[in-house]
């Protein structure tokens, strides 16, 4: 869930309101007749995705996440010059955006005093990079469905921005195109939603609680952020499945997904060949633990960390061949 009940902040080029509806159409119909072509889109002064690589390692836990296991305080493969100068700080001291400090909102830092931490808004990023990718050896490569915004709160953007990570950015909602292409230059940019079958959807527009209509669980909700979340704008998208976002990327192996769609979680997950690709980690937040994306996880061998105390419905689910805090070898592309 991205909470939408404090301000969030914008980032990116500054525009006015026309200027900003009018430049974020022009990007959202240039992504998609891109895509359509199945070429890359461009991003401006920006990089195509890199080659990926991947992981394949033995082994898993379940239960309450282990304490943390002895992993590198950094990265121990070059990292990208062009990163950040708060990145080696935050690597070398992993914490969650919540506990204390704060994400960086410039290139510098957050100011005198203050540590920059990881940007998951439930501690996501920085759980798996404390227990497990600390020692994968190498950039990796992610799976973000949904991005909704390029950096807040951003489960990936540390991955991509610090440790030189490439990826697939999946976010169908125009408004977050102009981001994505100006600050996430290592991720290739998808403008559709996810569903089990390509097709055209109601699609509700809500900013951070936005999701397939037939599906988003905000609907009905009865939490004051989800207010005006069933009267929002209502409009036609289309959307594609994994298996062809992961086909054209040309993607057999993925370190890391994350994924939150607000209700159609497990369409997204049926959506995907499973024969054609392995993904080790995958970030989910289950409403339904005896059913749903979670339970289709399981059945296919995945074991689930509950790595939050605070939020039992986050997930961290491990693939069976993986050992948290092990991730060893390479995979390119098809």
């Amino acid at each position: 869930m991205r909470s939408h009940m404090d301000a969030r902040r914008r980032r990116g080029v500054v525009l006015t309101a026309a200027a900003a509806a009018a430049a974020a159409a022009v990007v959202a119909a240039a992504a998609v007749a891109v895509w359509a072509a199945a070429a890359p889109p461009p991003p401006p002064g920006g990089r195509q995705l890199a080659a990926a690589t991947g992981a394949a390692v033995a082994g898993a836990g379940t239960g309450p996440p282990p304490p943390p296991p002895p992993l590198p305080a950094r990265a121990v493969y070059p990292l990208p010059p062009d990163r950040p100068r708060w990145c080696d700080a935050l690597l070398a001291a992993p914490a969650a955006a919540g506990d204390g400090g704060c994400r960086p909102t410039s290139e510098v830092n957050c100011g005198a005093g203050a540590a920059p931490r990881f940007y998951g808004q439930f501690g996501q990023d920085a759980w798996a990079y404390a227990h497990h990718f600390a020692a994968l050896g190498r950039p990796g490569v992610f799976l973000d469905v949904a991005t909704n915004d390029a950096v807040d709160i951003s489960n990936t953007y540390v991955f991509e921005a610090c440790l030189g990570w490439t990826g697939v950015c999946v976010e169908p909602l125009a408004r977050y195109h102009a981001g994505i292409y100006a600050r996430r230059r290592r991720c290739e940019l998808v403008p559709f939603c996810l569903a089990e079958e390509a097709k055209s959807v109601s699609f509700i527009e809500a900013q951070g609680l936005s999701g397939i209509a037939a599906t988003n669980k905000n609907v009905n909700g009865t939490e004051p952020w989800q207010a005006g979340v069933a009267t929002a704008p209502r409009r036609a998208h289309e959307c594609t499945t994994g298996a062809d976002v992961l086909s054209r990327s040309g993607l057999s192996r993925v370190d890391w997904m994350s994924l939150d769609v607000e209700g159609g979680e497990l369409d997204v997950l049926r959506g995907i060949d499973w024969a054609a690709v392995t993904i080790d980690v995958i970030t989910l937040e289950a409403e339904t633990p005896d059913g749903g994306a979670l339970a289709f996880l399981v059945d296919r061998g995945y074991k689930p960390i509950y790595y939050n105390p605070k939020r039992p419905e986050e997930v961290m689910c491990i693939h069976p061949n993986v050992t948290l805090g092990q991730p060893t070898g390479a995979a390119g592309r098809r």
